[in-house]
């Protein structure tokens, strides 16, 4: 082959390469797209996360929507995910054995839909908070509520992967008020003279309570904090919230303040205590 020929193959061999050359890359372009993120800088597909999956889905193969219960369905497999909008205070009835028994009701919600809680189950009481979310597992969903029975069992959940509408906020508080959700005082003003409405607010001054002495039983704690502890007490058969100063609930109790002050108090209840009581306050008291 003379020099020209030579020279023609040449070329030929180059330019087929470079067909070659860019098919192949096409091809890749294909299976690994390159997005440009809105500062103009090129990330690969796997650098993108959709917002949408850290929260939890209703499709999920472990959770059944709270739309979605009906009475007598199968949650032995599933489990409900529910923020617990309201809590109730606690409530008493007696066993075929005339066994005095405690429960209370929560008022849940999901993304989809709103239902009342009724748990048979005291030490759960300080467990559950409102505004926090929980898994709900097998429970009974009987007359439109779910039952939280001895069998059942729960756990924290992460409240910023349940996103809950207000609206069923206002629906599940409603399950355990029982009435019209509250309203400010100034909204008061622009509402019929026969409407019936609900009102929370702090009361700032009342007339001063008579010292009265009662024999309580102290069946939870709402809260403890150094200075003071609310507990969840029984006097004549009805439930009230009472506050006490701490020092004063450790010594009556015998135990000491700490950080497990809340866990101690919890192993000596419930009990009966005689207590002098003013107000809301419980002054002294001894067990």
């Amino acid at each position: 082959m003379n020099s020209a020929g030579k020279k023609r193959k040449l070329e030929d061999d180059l330019e087929a390469g470079e067909t070659m050359l860019q098919q192949n890359s096409a091809a890749g372009s294909e299976k690994n797209p390159v997005v440009a993120d809105s500062s103009g800088k090129n990330k690969e597909p796997g650098d993108l996360k959709n917002p949408e999956l850290v929260k939890v889905q209703p499709s999920s193969s472990w959770r059944k929507p709270i739309a979605e219960l009906q009475n007598g369905v199968d949650l032995s497999q599933k489990t409900v995910v529910g923020k617990v909008v309201k809590k109730s205070d606690l409530h008493t009835y007696e066993t075929k054995d005339k066994q005095k028994r405690f429960f209370f009701y929560l008022g849940i919600a999901d993304d989809s839909a709103c239902i009342k809680v009724m748990v048979y189950r005291m030490d759960k009481y300080s467990f559950f908070e409102e505004g926090e979310c929980y898994n709900f597992r097998n429970v009974i969903v009987k007359e439109n509520m779910i039952k939280f029975t001895m069998n059942s069992s729960t756990s924290k959940f992460c409240k910023d992967k349940l996103d809950v509408p207000k609206e069923l906020e206002l629906k599940a508080r409603m399950l355990i008020y029982g009435q019209d959700s509250a309203v400010c005082s100034e909204e008061i003003k622009r509402l019929d003279e026969k409407k019936r409405v609900s009102v929370e607010g702090t009361v700032t001054e009342l007339q001063s309570a008579a010292l009265q002495k009662d024999q309580i039983e102290i069946i939870g704690i709402k809260e403890t904090g150094k200075l003071r502890t609310k507990l969840d007490v029984a006097i004549d058969g009805q439930f009230k919230v009472l506050s006490v100063k701490s020092a004063v609930l450790a010594e009556a109790l015998g135990i000491q303040q700490g950080s497990n002050f809340e866990d101690r108090v919890l192993e000596k209840i419930p009990c009966l205590a005689r207590a002098e009581i003013k107000g809301d306050t419980i002054l002294t008291f001894t067990v």
